[in-house]
């Protein structure tokens, strides 16, 4: 067996993380074989004696262990026991089973909701550093009215701390004329970046007798501040499910709550070797940092020895993602499909669906960019994306088809349900249309509009110009022509080309 390096072996073993061990490194109370270790890096095998202040270190990788804790207010997320401390700590809540955990992430001492805590260095690496893009949803109930503008600018992303934030997905779900309530989706974890993000702003974050800012977990009614345990490193052999502690009800919800979250990472299937395991996270990262070629091969590697495990759903929809990305579609196609039949995650499913119907509308397969578009519809999450992307394709193929008043329905469902995004803008702009007319351009004045319009009626083509709202500034928009149907607009849109290169099918009012 290969040798690894202290720092791992010991934090595995539950003596310390791994930053603590390399201080004891430096401070000499390590020895291997009766050798002080002093400097860095240091390796040990199986074979290897390690004495920590003079005491054997067993190094047998301890059972892995995940609490999920509503945290209440007032309790702070750090692992370090610092006296004079007047604070409780999220770990002092853990019932003592003998092993160290620790907080997946942080949340600041006046937040409250989900937190993470476990032993598990690998699954906090995956859930907390920022080339995973992993989402986080919150939810702040702030002073004033927050406006559209600044709605927009959270999502553009705002200074905080001398570095822009990346754009987070927001919605407002109740506005008041003296405060408001958001929902936030951020994929960064920095210091009290919610509450930061909303003060740049100018909006504070009220303090009252209940909680302000909560971080929403959706697996259902967690008791404030009491944690369900599940025991994830021993799995069930007849269920293939982790070994979960407490009440039926608790058991119930941690196995749900931690079986979607180590899913992922195939962390709790039984079936999956700890090869298969790194493969399927190689695969992962390669491709979140658009490394094709190596999350092709690092999926293939799992699926070599997993080929038919529901964890295997996970790294067909990888190498189907990065296959269609480097120009094989064919082959993408293929393993989106087996990831939609051995997945059991809807959301997955959702997220397959999804990407099947986008590379069918581009084909121009609208019959299958349907289907698959409603697949997202009908796997139950009606206001979660990527719902609202086929609520807003599906809308497109209808109005294409000349059935207005069905594509109306969805346009408004989708305004709705994700009210003040951005497709909710272009769904608002389609709502009521009945025709079809090219798009030459848009203009903020009015000279520009109206040349470019001179000289398309020059060219024997019926052009005018149209006013148009578009986020609170009015537009001028050159259209070409009203045709009942898609295809008869079609056959304009070469001349059309001719004067202006980027003009495009509209359908109009």
């Amino acid at each position: 067996m290969a040798k690894v390096r202290i720092q791992k072996v010991l934090a595995a073993a539950g003596l310390a993380s791994r930053r603590a061990v390399e201080e004891m490194v430096r401070a000499g109370r390590i020895s291997v074989n009766g050798r002080v270790v002093t400097e860095l890096p240091c390796f040990v095998g199986p074979g290897d004696q390690v004495l920590v202040d003079g005491q054997k270190v067993r190094k047998r990788p301890e059972r892995n262990v995940y609490y999920l804790l509503n945290k209440p207010r007032g309790v702070i997320c750090t692992s370090k026991d610092e006296p004079g401390r007047n604070r409780p700590r999220a770990v002092d809540l853990i019932p003592p089973m003998g092993r160290r955990v620790y907080c997946v992430g942080r949340l600041d001492a006046d937040s409250t909701g989900l937190i993470i805590l476990t032993n598990d260095g690998e699954l906090t690496h995956r859930l907390t550093h920022p080339s995973f893009g992993v989402v986080k949803t919150y939810r702040a109930r702030v002073d004033g009215r927050v406006t559209p503008q600044e709605l927009a600018a959270l999502r553009r992303g705002v200074h905080v701390g001398g570095r822009r934030t990346r754009g987070a997905t927001v919605k407002c779900l109740r506005r008041g004329a003296n405060e408001s309530l958001l929902e936030l989706k951020i994929a960064e974890g920095r210091n009290r970046q919610v509450r930061r993000m909303l003060a740049r702003l100018g909006h504070k974050v009220r303090r009252r007798r209940f909680p302000s800012v909560r971080r929403v977990c959706g697996a259902g009614p967690c008791p404030l501040g009491r944690p369900w345990i599940a025991c994830g490193g021993e799995v069930a052999a007849s269920a293939g499910r982790p070994v979960v502690e407490g009440t039926s009800m608790q058991r119930r919800v941690c196995v749900w709550a931690c079986g979607a979250l180590l899913a992922l990472l195939a962390g709790c299937d039984g079936a999956v070797s700890p090869e298969g395991r790194k493969a399927l996270l190689a695969a992962s990262t390669a491709y979140q940092r658009g490394d094709d070629s190596t999350a092709i091969t690092q999926a293939g590697k799992f699926l070599a020895m997993h080929p038919r495990l529901p964890a295997s759903a996970e790294a067909y929809y990888i190498r189907g993602l990065a296959r269609c990305r480097t120009g094989q579609t064919a082959a993408g196609k293929a393993d989106l499909l087996t990831a939609i039949r051995l997945a059991r995650r809807a959301d997955l499913k959702a997220q397959a669906h999804a990407k099947l119907g986008e590379l069918a509308y581009v084909g121009g397969e609208l019959a299958e960019a349907e289907r698959h578009y409603r697949a997202v519809l009908e796997l139950g999450r009606p206001a979660a994306p990527p719902a609202d992307q086929a609520l807003y394709r599906v809308a497109c193929i209808l109005q294409r088809r000349g059935r207005w008043s069905e594509a109306d329905l969805l346009l408004r469902r989708l305004r709705h349900l994700f009210a003040e995004t951005p497709l909710a803008e272009r769904a608002r702009q389609r709502v009521g249309a009945r025709f079809w007319s090219v798009q030459a351009g848009a203009f903020g004045r009015r000279p520009g509009a109206q040349e470019l319009a001179d000289r398309l009626r020059a060219a024997g083509l019926p052009a005018r110009v149209d006013l148009e709202l578009r986020g609170g500034k009015l537009m001028r928009l050159v259209l070409v022509g009203a045709y009942s149907t898609y295809q008869a607009a079609s056959r304009v849109l070469p001349e059309v080309r001719k004067l202006r290169s980027d003009a495009f099918l509209v359908p109009a009012r």
